[in-house]
C-alpha cells in the first residue's frame, strides 16, 4: 500500500522482487499466519479447549526429529548440446508473459539550497546586543556552594562534633570516625533560594571550611559544611556575540527554507508548471532519466536524500506524470520535491531482448528433469534397501539435527523441509 494505504501495483511488485518471492508464495505465507491467528484467538476468546486438543497441541510442539536430507543439485551441470532457435521461439511463446521490462520513470528531485540561501542572511549586530540584554539572566549564573550536611540523632552528638571541628579537627576525618559517608550527605551547587531562609542567610555567609549552628529537623540535629563556594557570573557579550548570531542565523535559514518550499508548492498548484514554480528560486535540481524500481540505488551518488530507498520509491512510483510531490524533509532538515517527468510502462520484451532469459529458462528445465529422474531412481532403490551404494556427482546426504516445527532448536532448515519431515512416519521416505 502507499502512504494513504491505498494498493500500488508498482510497489506491490518492488516488495516480491525485493523479498524473492511469487504471489503465490506471499499468499500462502499470509494464509498460514491468518489461520494461525484465528486459531490462538479462538483459544483465548473461548480461555478453554478440549482436554485432547490441548494435549495433541502440547505433543506436537514438544516433538522433535532428526532426519537425513537427500538433495539432488544438478545447478552446476552443464549440457553440450546448443538448443535450436525454433526451440527457443517455442518457449518463448509459452513464457513471455512473464517476461517483462520493468517500468521506468523519469523525475527530477529538486533540493532547496541552503549554501545560497545562507548567503543572504545578515544578523543586525543591534539585534544580537538586545537579545543578549533582555535575556541578560540566561547568560549569568548565581553563586552557588558545595555543602555536606551531616545529621545526628542527638543534639550532644550534634555538639560533640561541632567542638571536634572548632579544636582543629578535619571535617572529613571526623566524619569518617563516625561512621557517616560524604556521598550521602553531599549537596552540589545549592543556591540560597534552596534552603529554608535562615539557613540560607548562614550558608552564604560563610566562608569555605566553616560550618553553621546547629539547626533542629523533622530527622533529627543538623548543621552545614561549606566545602567550595562558585561565585556568581555574567558572560560579556564579547563571550556570547557568535553563539547568539549562529542561533540567529540557523532560525533565519530554517524561515527560508520553509518559506521557499511554500512558495514553489502554491506556484506549482496555481500553474501545474514546474518551471514556473522554480522561477527565482534558490534551488538545486538533478534529473534523472529511466529510473526503475531495481535500480535506485545510484540516484544517492548523485543526491545526499535522507530517506531510506523504501519511501524514496513510494514517493518516485506514486506520482502521476507531471505531479510535484509533497515536500520531504529529511533527517538533516534539507527539503526537496519530487517531480514525474513521463513513464515507460512495462511491456513484454521482444524475442531479441529475451532470448538468453528464455535459454536459460530450458537449461533451467533440463537441469530440472535431470535431477528429477536421479531423485525417483533413488527413490527406486530404497524400495529394496540398496539405496546406500548410490553415487551421482548431484547427489549429496545432509543429516540434521534435533529440529521442532517452530525454531526453538535451530532456525535454518527450511520451514517446508520440516512439514515434510514431521508429516511422514518414522524410517519412511
Amino acid at each position: 500500500k502507499d502512504q494513504l494505504g491505498v494498493f500500488n501495483k508498482d510497489y506491490f511488485n518492488y516488495y516480491l522482487n525485493q523479498y524473492n518471492l511469487s504471489e503465490k508464495e506471499l499468499v500462502k505465507i499470509n494464509k498460514d499466519l491468518l489461520i494461525n491467528n484465528l486459531f490462538l484467538q479462538a483459544l483465548n476468546i473461548n480461555n478453554y479447549a478440549p482436554q485432547t486438543i490441548t494435549e495433541n497441541i502440547l505433543k506436537k510442539r514438544d516433538t522433535v526429529r532428526r532426519a537425513i536430507i537427500y538433495e539432488f543439485d544438478s545447478s552446476g551441470i552443464l549440457f553440450q548440446d546448443k538448443i535450436n532457435d525454433e526451440d527457443i521461439k517455442k518457449k518463448y511463446q509459452e513464457v513471455k508473459n512473464t517476461l517483462l521490462t520493468p517500468e521506468k520513470r523519469s523525475i527530477s528531485i529538486i533540493k532547496i539550497d541552503r549554501i545560497s540561501l545562507s548567503k543572504e542572511i545578515n544578523i543586525d549586530e543591534k539585534k544580537v546586543r538586545d537579545f543578549y540584554e533582555s535575556n541578560i539572566d540566561f547568560y549569568s549564573s548565581k553563586e552557588t556552594r558545595t555543602i555536606y550536611q551531616p545529621i545526628f540523632q542527638s543534639e550532644n552528638k550534634a555538639k560533640d562534633f561541632v567542638q571536634k571541628i572548632n579544636n582543629g579537627h578535619n571535617f572529613f576525618k571526623i566524619l569518617k570516625e563516625s561512621n557517616i559517608e560524604k556521598e550521602k550527605i553531599l549537596l552540589k551547587n545549592v543556591e540560597k533560594i534552596d534552603l529554608p531562609e535562615d539557613i540560607g542567610k548562614e550558608v552564604f555567609s560563610l566562608k569555605k571550611g566553616q560550618i553553621t549552628n546547629i539547626y533542629k529537623s523533622a530527622f533529627g540535629y543538623k548543621l552545614l559544611f561549606v566545602d567550595n563556594i562558585n561565585n556568581n557570573s555574567k558572560k560579556s557579550f564579547k563571550d556570547v556575540k557568535k553563539s547568539i548570531i549562529k542561533d540567529f542565523t540557523k532560525e533565519e535559514l530554517s524561515n527560508k527554507l520553509y518559506n521557499t518550499a511554500n512558495i514553489i508548492f502554491e506556484r506549482y498548484l496555481e500553474t501545474k508548471d514546474l518551471e514556473l514554480s522554480l522561477n527565482n528560486t534558490k534551488v538545486i535540481r538533478n534529473d534523472f532519466q529511466d529510473v526503475s524500481l531495481n535500480e535506485l540505488n545510484y540516484i544517492y551518488d548523485e543526491v545526499d536524500i535522507g530517506i531510506n530507498k523504501d519511501e524514496l520509491s513510494k514517493y518516485i512510483f506514486n506520482l502521476k506524470i507531471k505531479e510535484l510531490s509533497d515536500s520531504i524533509e529529511d533527517k538533516n532538515n534539507d527539503i526537496y520535491f519530487i517531480y514525474l517527468n513521463k513513464i515507460k510502462e512495462e511491456k513484454i520484451k521482444s524475442f531479441k531482448e529475451a532470448k538468453n532469459e528464455v535459454v536459460d529458462i530450458i537449461y533451467k528445465e533440463k537441469r530440472n528433469k535431470l535431477a528429477k529422474i536421479e531423485a525417483e531412481k533413488f527413490l527406486l532403490l530404497t524400495k529394496s534397501n540398496s539405496h546406500l551404494n548410490y553415487k551421482n556427482k548431484i547427489f549429496k546426504s545432509v543429516e540434521t539435527d534435533w529440529l521442532s516445527l517452530d525454531n526453538r532448536t535451530e532456525d535454518k532448515t527450511d520451514l517446508q523441509l520440516k512439514q515434510i519431515i514431521f508429516n511422514n512416519n518414522l524410517g519412511q521416505f
